[in-house]
């Protein structure tokens, strides 16, 4: 089964491989951060289970963008915007594991008091690790078949 945790390492993953001169971070942000950072965490995660053998997950991406100057940066925020955009709209399904994919939908970005927030959906449906269970021939009863 996939984790949260899991999901997010491939999304700072593909973040990273696109914003290599750039911090990727999933820390806390009340840890400290350097600017020229993306800041990314999930937010509104929902589960539900399909029909007790799938599970359905929807889940919020949120990237906040720290750029380097704190004044003075609409155009660092708008190539920023612009990378973030087309890595999730051109790539709108990534491979979190074999067989499991993050489809990528309703993107969303807007500037917030000098940053770049950055939001979109992640839907995931995933079938449940397989329970193996005995077939009815391999039964045997307690005191053997008479």
């Amino acid at each position: 089964m996939q984790t949260l945790r899991d999901t997010l390492a491939v999304i700072v993953s593909k973040v990273r491989e696109q914003f290599a001169d750039c911090s990727v971070s999933s820390q806390d942000i009340t840890e400290g951060f350097e600017r020229k950072t993306i800041y990314i965490y999930f937010d509104n995660v929902r589960q539900n289970d399909f029909m007790k053998k799938f599970t359905e997950k929807k889940i919020t991406i949120v990237m906040i963008y720290f750029p380097q100057e704190e004044r003075k940066n609409t155009a660092e925020l708008l190539e920023v915007q612009d990378k973030l955009s087309n890595l999730f709209s051109q790539n709108d399904t990534i491979e979190l594991k074999e067989g499991v994919y993050a489809y990528i939908q309703d993107i969303h970005s807007f500037r917030h008091e000098g940053t770049l927030q950055f939001e979109c959906q992640a839907y995931i449906f995933e079938e449940y690790d397989e329970v193996e269970h005995e077939l009815m021939e391999e039964l045997t009863h307690k005191g053997g078949i008479e």
